[in-house]
This record gives structure tokens, C-alpha cells and sequence, in this order.
């Protein structure tokens, strides 16, 4: 049911008023500034849009239609909004890296422009220790933790993560990313 990738769309617009609720719903303040829920419902399109047309759908009825709809705008909007709680407590941790982080994140128009900057920052860094801590950091985890994970002294993995960050900034001041 709703396999069709135009009427899956036009069953989601039908509905949007109640999938852009679920999302500010689930949306917290700080995450409002950046993402609001015209952007989730932007985001629910498209991967329900992906799914239709790779045949992942298996709903065979209209609430289970909807139930995947309403759990895919709930997911995208906790994941907005804890890449901003992330970004967050960066910005107060890394001080300029994760100001012009910030901005440049704001700036990205979908998921996918997003991706495409972590990408193209992961890219950057050429070593596999060194693309470990920056995917690490992203998620939040503290130095502590991922010393202990790449068996390594606290100071030496807060040491790399400034080395790190330099080249991050020497991408944004070149305007790379």
C-alpha cells in the first residue's frame, strides 16, 4: 500500500500538519533556532521517498503508513536536535572550531549537505587515529573516554584533538567546507 512514491508524498503533505506537531514536539528550543518542523517534514519526504523507492515499505494499511511517517519525523527531529545539544556543548568545550562548526552546520540547507561537511572534514584528516577522535568528539564522547578506547594518555588525545581542530579551522579559513 502507498508503494507508489507520488502517493506515498501526496499521503504525507495530507498529513503534514500532524507530522510537523510530532516534530515540535519533539523539537527543544535551542533546536527550534536552527531546524524547525518544515525542516523535518523536508526530511520525512525524502526518506520516506527513499524507502518507496527502494521497496522498503511493508505497511499494508493506512495507520501503519501513517505510524512509519510519525516515526520517522520523531527520529529525524531527536536527531536534529541532538546534533544541536552536541554542537552545543563543543562550542563551549572548542571554543572557535566549534563556532564556525556551528555556523557552517547552520548553513547547510538538508541531511545531506550536513553529511557532506562531516565527510568532507573526516577527508581532511588523514590518519586513522585522527578521523577516530574527530568522529568521537562529534558524538559527544569525552577525552577521557576515547584515551581509554585508543589506549592512549588523556593529554595526548586532548594534545591531537587541538592538532586536530588547527586543521579543521586551516579548512575553514580556506573556505573548504
Amino acid at each position: 500500500m502507498l508503494a507508489n512514491r507520488t502517493a506515498l508524498a501526496e499521503f504525507v503533505i495530507e498529513h503534514q500538519e500532524t507530522v510537523k506537531r510530532v516534530a515540535r514536539r519533539n523539537l527543544s528550543s535551542p533546536t527550534r533556532a536552527v531546524f524547525d518542523s518544515e525542516d523535518v517534514l523536508a526530511t520525512v519526504l525524502r526518506r520516506m521517498d527513499k524507502l518507496a523507492m527502494e521497496g522498503a515499505i511493508r505497511a499494508t494499511t493506512e495507520a501503519e503508513v501513517l505510524t512509519l511517517i510519525f516515526r520517522v519525523a520523531e527520529n529525524s527531529a531527536i536527531s536534529k536536535r541532538r546534533l544541536i545539544e552536541l554542537t552545543r556543548i563543543h562550542l563551549q568545550a572548542d571554543g572557535e572550531f566549534a563556532k564556525r562548526f556551528l555556523q557552517r552546520l547552520n548553513s547547510c540547507e538538508n541531511d545531506d549537505e550536513a553529511g557532506v561537511l562531516v565527510f568532507k572534514m573526516y577527508d581532511r584528516l588523514r590518519e586513522t587515529d585522527a578521523r577516530q577522535i574527530f568522529l568521537l568528539r562529534l558524538r559527544g564522547i569525552e577525552h577521557r573516554v576515547i584515551a581509554q578506547m585508543l589506549d592512549i594518555p588523556s593529554a595526548t588525545c586532548r594534545q591531537r584533538w587541538a592538532t586536530i581542530r588547527g586543521r579543521l579551522m586551516e579548512g575553514f579559513l580556506e573556505e573548504r567546507f
